[in-house]
């Protein structure tokens, strides 16, 4: 476990880091008002739910009310055993709409909206979006859901919170499957030793300060979401991953009361050293880490390094996915799932 006087030294070197990211950024937005003469922020009304989201074919869509008063929203389809499916920044359940499809097959597909996205509530307050209080979220919805374990996968953000789950609370699960998301451990310990690596994390720090970031996820109408998974940096290597009625799901999301503050304060309690921590603890679970290569977010390098700290772990590199790695090469990632959940192997 990283002891207070570890994460109050983050804390300290964050706060500079943040600053600085955010004044380049600052910077950057003022140079686009001036230059679009204000149009920079005009957006799209959006009151109306696109249709795509409501297509049976994605499944049956539900809500379970935790003990805390939140409400968890989450699409379901298929009968065998539960698949529970966890979304990255800044998706939905949307974002496993293939597995969905597919894995339903073998599985039960349970895709959530976790706390602060989709159709999931949204408390107010940057401590209401605290590690141990998503894990707490998903663990309870375990059981709300009638199981004693599951096979858990989980993306981006929501592979932070599968990896703290494996940690704090093993029993309830089968197995892990892990899609483009350090082990935490391995991202503490190797990120500021990688230059290279530092440099691609800027937006977390820059994530810290309060209105900014918000400001700038809806310049020009969410430009950013199209940049994120489209643009020829950040997106998708597969031509037409992402169509336009998906990205306007996504802004159509992001665009309602809190969404954006929500999604981003997950990242404003990472270091924040007086916020409960999630114990770090070696993991048992049988552990898949799938890997897009392609990330221009995260080192792949990365991915090898959580033997370390896990028993059972089998990692499966895609030279030519990105950091979208289950819209990149969503066959090849329901093959490895759906050999993983049901036998523990995975084939090359």
């Amino acid at each position: 476990m990283v002891s207070q006087i570890e994460r109050w030294a983050l804390f300290l070197v964050a706060i500079p880091l943040s600053l600085f990211w955010g004044s380049l950024t600052l910077l950057s937005v003022v140079y686009d008002a001036v230059r679009s003469r204000g149009k920079a922020f005009r957006s799209v009304a959006r009151p109306t739910q696109p249709a795509l989201l409501s297509d049976p074919l994605w499944g049956t869509h539900h809500f379970a009310t935790l003990s805390t008063g939140v409400k968890l929203h989450y699409v379901q389809k298929g009968d065998g055993a539960p698949l529970i499916l966890l979304h990255g920044f800044p998706e939905f359940w949307y974002s496993w709409r293939n597995q969905l499809v597919s894995l339903s097959s073998t599985f039960k597909v349970i895709a959530v909206d976790m706390r602060g996205y989709g159709d999931s509530d949204k408390p107010n307050g940057v401590r209401n979006y605290s590690m141990d209080k998503i894990v707490a979220d998903i663990v309870e919805l375990v059981h709300v859901l009638g199981y004693k374990k599951v096979t858990l996968a989980a993306h981006d953000w929501g592979g932070m919170i599968a990896w703290a789950l494996a940690m704090s609370n093993p029993e309830v699960l089968e197995r892990l499957v892990i899609l483009n998301c350090p082990h935490p451990v391995v991202f503490r310990e190797q990120g500021p030793k990688n230059p290279a690596q530092l440099l691609k994390s800027w937006y977390i720090f820059m994530f810290q300060l309060p209105f900014l970031p918000e400001i700038v996820a809806h310049m020009y109408d969410q430009r950013q979401i199209y940049a994120a998974f489209c643009g020829r940096k950040m997106g998708c290597v597969r031509k037409g991953a992402y169509s336009p009625e998906d990205l306007d799901c996504y802004k159509y999301m992001l665009a309602r009361p809190y969404a954006t503050t929500a999604a981003i304060n997950y990242y404003r309690n990472l270091f924040i050293p007086w916020i409960p921590q999630v114990p770090t603890r070696r993991i048992d679970v049988p552990t898949l880490i799938i890997w897009g290569d392609r990330d221009q977010a995260l080192e792949s390098s990365l991915a090898d390094h959580a033997a370390k700290h896990v028993t059972n772990v089998t990692v499966r590199h895609l030279a030519n996915a990105s950091h979208w790695v289950q819209h990149d090469e969503p066959e090849r990632v329901n093959t490895f799932i759906r050999e993983f959940a049901t036998t523990g192997q995975v084939s090359s």
